[in-house]
């Protein structure tokens, strides 16, 4: 490895303390101080950007250490759970969720509709038009209740998110140290040229 980035890693490897105490402030102003927080929205997700850079880039270097995926994810899941983000996996199964209870109003919808295409006499009109205003109606009830529900819950996950990212406080420090690469290899049968 380069002597700059070997230092690269060994700076990055003394800001992990620090990134963590960032953290959590970060983790328990949301809790203690929620209003207070939500001023500073902007520079909140800032924070936490910097602080999963931090650890995707300290990951990136324990990897080009290791350079074997089976025995990278044997010593260090943990950190990988950690890094990755499932607010986005999350979200997925929220939206399909969302999608599959609106089946019922979009097929109350489409009768409707297909009953006005078919040419129906004044009198069903009037009904149909009656329909439509009930269904327009529980269609903004809904959307609002929707709408309600998916911010708090969202807002009260997002929230529980970052608490994996502590289990990187565990090992506080670990500097790159030669015993650490000769174990490695030895596990890989890799010979150290020289």
């Amino acid at each position: 490895m380069r002597k700059w980035l070997h230092n690269l890693e060994i700076f990055f490897d003394r800001a992990i303390p620090y990134v963590i105490l960032l953290l959590i402030f970060i983790i328990v102003g949301e809790f203690a101080f929620h209003n207070f927080m939500n001023k500073y929205r902007l520079y909140v997700s800032l924070a936490d950007y910097v602080i999963v850079g931090f650890f995707i880039i300290d990951l990136g270097f324990k990897f080009y250490r290791v350079r074997n995926v089976k025995l990278f994810f044997k010593k260090y899941w943990l950190e990988v759970i950690a890094v990755f983000p499932f607010v986005l996996v999350f979200r997925l199964f929220e939206e399909l969720a969302l999608l599959l209870r609106f089946t019922e109003p979009l097929e109350q919808g489409q009768k409707v509709l297909h009953g006005i295409t078919e040419g129906i006499q004044l009198g069903e009109e009037q009904k149909i038009i009656r329909e439509l205003q009930e269904l327009e109606k529980g269609t903004r009830t809904f959307r609002s209740i929707q709408e309600s529900t998916k911010l708090s819950r969202t807002t009260m996950f997002l929230r529980f998110m970052r608490l994996p990212r502590l289990a990187r406080a565990v090992p506080v420090y670990e500097k790159p140290i030669k015993k650490e690469i000769k174990v490695i290899e030895e596990k890989l049968g890799i010979k150290k040229r020289r």
